[in-house]
């Protein structure tokens, strides 16, 4: 399937802004310290504060204009290069308006702007297994959805994911994928969900490569996604598409 989307495309600043576009009341950008082999990132808005550690400029991006990383286009250094931020919210801004606070913080800093313009590309499904879903439901439903990233040396990168519904999943299923993640599952609820990722496959490309561990932490009954056709039991599937 090949669906119209928006892309962002990354040019060097030419000009100041005309008006003072909304900011976070304080905020620091740092490059990330090299991490070993336990790596940890993530992002989070709790208390007032948005969080973001071991980030690629593309996650910024991603949550700052609200799109799913494969539509971002830009040099090789927004994935490699991984950032530090922490960024005081201002009182009284709701969480739907963070991300406007967040793309005045990645403009300055890293002196970039953005164009968008509208194209065909290939997407993915996320769709729903026939036997329903056997995720274990969120503990705290009422709590924004994250994802933490860990890695232990052992070639795979171990995703927690909380307070997500699919929508929120399929976005963060897109972020390691070669393509963006379309939900078509038509489930309201939210779960939280532990995923296995390929060190390898991620440093390579964003990969379909991935698993997801049912109720428990325990993995599905396949090593990866089902084939069409072959669904794996009450498991959510990422199916690739024929475009």
């Amino acid at each position: 399937m090949r669906a119209l989307l928006t892309s962002i495309l990354l040019v060097s600043m030419a000009a100041a802004q005309s008006s003072a576009p909304p900011a976070f009341e304080a905020a620091t950008v740092k490059v990330a310290e090299p991490q070993g082999n336990e790596v940890r990132s993530g992002m989070r808005i709790e208390q007032g504060r948005l969080t973001a550690g071991y980030a690629s400029l593309r996650d910024l991006m991603a949550r700052a204009y609200e799109v799913k990383a494969p539509q971002i286009s830009g040099p090789a250094w927004i994935d490699t290069e991984r950032y530090d931020v922490k960024a005081k919210i201002p009182d009284g801004v709701p969480p739907e308006q963070v991300p406007a606070l967040l793309r005045t913080l990645i403009e300055e800093r890293f002196q970039l702007k953005m164009h968008r313009e509208s194209k065909e590309m290939p997407v993915y499904e996320l769709v729903q297994g026939k036997a329903g879903v056997k995720l274990d439901k969120a503990e705290q439903p009422t709590a924004p959805a994250r994802v933490m990233m860990e890695g232990y040396g052992d070639g795979v990168m171990h995703a927690t994911i909380v307070s997500a519904n699919m929508s929120n999943f399929s976005d963060m299923l897109g972020r390691w994928t070669d393509r963006p993640v379309i939900d078509k599952t038509g489930i309201a609820d939210k779960f939280d969900i532990k995923l296995d990722l390929s060190m390898e496959d991620l440093q390579r490309s964003r990969s379909t490569n991935v698993i997801v561990r049912g109720p428990g932490g325990g993995p599905p009954p396949s090593s990866g996604p089902a084939p069409e056709g072959n669904p794996a039991g009450s498991y959510l599937l990422l199916y690739r598409s024929s475009g």
